[in-house]
């Protein structure tokens, strides 16, 4: 009998999924795909990473960048906080995020921030290492409507 039950949960667990999908990127992606929109993947030390810091004031809470992200792209901020809590379930996600996306370095560290522009499917169209602080909103909203244009030229 106890044979019987093992080999049915052997073959229930061969049916799962090998990993269950990040529920933030699915979020994400679902929005993007319905709003027809670029997804903006911001991979972040919010709260200790000079340059991630200066790209959330001068850029994500601008209210030029608030307004032009309402219609063309998702934001999923991907965050490693040190002076924070963070759940471990948060942290993890975040990680896999990290591989998914094939954000570190090659030695496994992530220089912050990383940030990339992925369409609705998770492809990649650009990213960028660090922020260059000063550039500003239109900066990189400019860069985001180039990166449009483009793929539209490629349909």
């Amino acid at each position: 009998m106890k044979k019987n039950i093992f080999i049915a949960l052997l073959a229930l667990a061969a049916l799962l999924p090998a990993r269950a999908e990040n529920a933030a990127w699915v979020k994400a992606q679902t929005e993007a795909k319905a709003s027809n929109k670029l997804v903006l993947l911001d991979f972040t030390g919010s709260d200790w990473c000079p340059a991630c810091i200066m790209f959330h004031r001068e850029v994500l809470e601008a209210p030029e960048f608030i307004a032009y992200s309402k219609t063309n792209l998702t934001v999923l901020v991907v965050d490693f906080p040190k002076f924070y809590p963070q759940s471990t379930a948060q942290h993890d996600a975040n990680v896999e995020l990290v591989q998914q996306f094939n954000a570190a370095n090659p030695d496994g560290s992530i220089g912050f921030p990383v940030l990339m522009i992925v369409d609705a499917d998770g492809k990649e169209l650009t990213r960028q290492a660090g922020y260059r602080p000063g550039s500003g909103a239109k900066e990189f909203i400019a860069r985001v409507e180039q990166l449009k244009a483009e793929q539209i030229k490629k349909k």
